[in-house]
């Protein structure tokens, strides 16, 4: 996550996650199993936000409760339902000169939304992603649906020549060759050449 490239460690951190849609509560567990103590400013009961293992801090970032304990947190994580709503900036939930102001320390992760990246640099605050789009959604969609795509050529490949009967070494063999991929070594042991 961008966490990480922010310096900001995970595990033993505390984050605050700003957010109103559904991938609030995946990246709040997410964080908690990681390790992090998770703050969590989001119209949920403190109930249901206590069952994905962080803490009610707030009804959301421009919430009075939820500025008040960003000086706790060594990093902000956005993620708003709405994939082009401004989250920090002129007319969002929170200025970047007001929010540098709050937590100087702060790094800023965006993984939805709009923010304002230059405020927040002139502020003196990181923020991540860096110089690219307004969120990481579309690129690591397209990753992951490319990846899938792979493996499922693979494996259509394996069947086919399983079915032609083919031993279980030939069929791994083609589905290699039309992958245009390389098989792994047998023996992991042994150096490759």
């Amino acid at each position: 996550m961008g966490a990480l490239q922010l310096g900001v460690e995970v595990v033993g951190a505390t984050i605050l996650v700003a957010g109103d849609g559904p991938a609030c509560g995946k990246v709040t567990r997410g964080l908690a199993q990681a390790g992090a103590r998770v703050l969590v400013a989001a119209p949920e009961g403190a109930g249901r936000i206590s069952l994905y293992g962080g803490e009610k801090a707030g009804d959301g970032l421009g919430d009075a409760a939820a500025r008040g304990r960003l000086a706790e947190a060594d990093g902000l994580v956005l993620c708003p339902a709405q994939p082009d709503r401004r989250t920090i900036g002129a007319g969002a939930w929170m200025d970047a000169a007001e929010l540098a102001a709050t937590a100087p320390h702060l790094g800023v992760v965006s993984l939805a939304g709009e923010f304002d990246r230059h405020g927040l640099s002139g502020a003196g605050l990181r923020s991540w992603p860096g110089r690219r789009g307004p969120g990481v959604r579309r690129p690591a969609a397209a990753t992951a649906h490319r990846a899938a795509h792979r493996r499922f050529k693979v494996g259509e490949a394996l069947t086919r020549a399983r079915r032609r009967g083919s031993s279980p070494l030939a069929a791994e063999q083609l589905a290699t060759a039309e992958a245009h991929a390389e098989q792994l070594p047998k023996d992991l042991g042994t150096p490759r050449r």
